[in-house]
């Protein structure tokens, strides 16, 4: 594998607590990266190749940080494997053959090299509650770093729809209730994860994606965030 002798050099080499700390920056990362495809986040990769690199630089850093361990030889589906490149080499040839920009080739890269590597990563790991607590923390991080970006630019008057509805800097307000949700849902979960001056950030990073789902008047959103909490407060009173 040519994931090992990188983990010889680097990720052997590291921490784990550093290691670990990283891989949630490195995740958050990415969550600011895929909310600045959503609208107008001014930003200095302008075409859809230079997006579609940078983010091929932050998968890269998910790779390497997230191997503890040298790979071992693992049990695999043949069709399931065979099924996904086969996808994966249609959408390259698509990108290949059709002009639908050179974003969409470097994505079927990124698809069919870089995705199985990181599936490969977390299946020898075994530990698949702390990917799930990395992106979940990076969920709720990205959440509240995008409600205080969207309060500032509200006294500006930044991001009103004719209709009152406020969409902050996304192409239309029901993607600000889905990015709303997604936080409030993830900052839910990481309060009662953590034990320590945290659940006041994520207590905070819960109110922020509410507030962004009524800002946004998304009923879907809405009722989304809705169900999560009646389902969490379940779980808080063991019902």
């Amino acid at each position: 594998s040519l994931l090992n002798p990188l983990y010889d050099k680097i990720g052997m080499r590291i921490e784990p607590w550093r290691n670990y700390g990283i891989l949630v920056i490195a995740f958050i990362s990415s969550g600011y990266f895929l909310v600045s495809y959503s609208g107008s986040l001014p930003s200095i990769l302008q075409s859809e190749t230079e997006r579609s690199i940078f983010g091929a630089i932050l998968l890269l850093f998910l790779i390497i940080f997230s191997q503890d361990r040298r790979l071992e030889p693992v049990k695999w589906n043949r069709l399931f494997v065979t099924i996904y490149f086969l996808i994966g080499a249609a959408i390259f040839l698509a990108a290949c053959l059709h002009p639908i920009g050179k974003g969409y080739l470097a994505f079927s890269l990124m698809m069919l090299f870089l995705y199985p590597c990181l599936y490969l990563i977390w299946n020898n790991r075994g530990d698949h509650a702390v990917l799930y607590d990395c992106f979940a923390m990076a969920t709720a991080v990205t959440g509240v770093g995008y409600f205080l970006l969207s309060l500032i630019l509200a006294f500006q008057g930044h991001g009103f729809e004719p209709y009152v509805r406020y969409q902050s800097t996304t192409i239309n307000p029901n993607l600000l209730g889905m990015i709303g949700a997604a936080a409030f849902g993830a900052s839910l979960y990481c309060f009662n994860k953590v034990k320590s001056l945290l659940m006041l950030l994520f207590a905070f990073g819960a109110g922020a994606g509410a507030a962004l789902v009524l800002f946004s008047q998304s009923r879907c959103s809405f009722l989304a965030c809705l169900f999560v909490f009646i389902f969490w407060l379940c779980g808080m009173w063991d019902l």
